[in-house]
């Protein structure tokens, strides 16, 4: 979901745990939300619905609902004219981990 470098950068300027917080969305996601609630990424603020994290945020973030990969897709249906194809993403994604960014 991130990479190290990605995750330490956060860690290093809010506080956060991110891989607590990762595990924690994992065994969600896995469960599924339960029915009457959404899974929220643990940075957005639930009162403005904005990203705290906006400036550092990983590439995953910056990719979501520019991706017609399905766990990426905006539940708004937002979506850029040409998204990038779940090949193209997973591409992406996989350089970004190999650069460690």
């Amino acid at each position: 979901m991130m990479t190290r470098l990605e995750s330490l950068r956060i860690r290093n300027q809010t506080g956060v745990n991110t891989d607590d917080q990762i595990v924690r969305l994992l065994e969600l996601l896995e469960k599924g939300p339960p029915p009457d609630k959404e899974i929220h990424c643990v940075f957005l603020d639930q009162q403005t619905h904005r990203c705290t994290i906006y400036a550092i945020r990983p590439a995953v973030c910056r990719v979501f609902g520019s991706s017609s990969e399905k766990r990426l897709i905006c539940p708004h249906d937002c979506k850029p004219d040409q998204p990038l194809t779940p090949q193209q993403t997973e591409a992406l994604m996989s350089k970004i981990d190999q650069l460690g960014i």
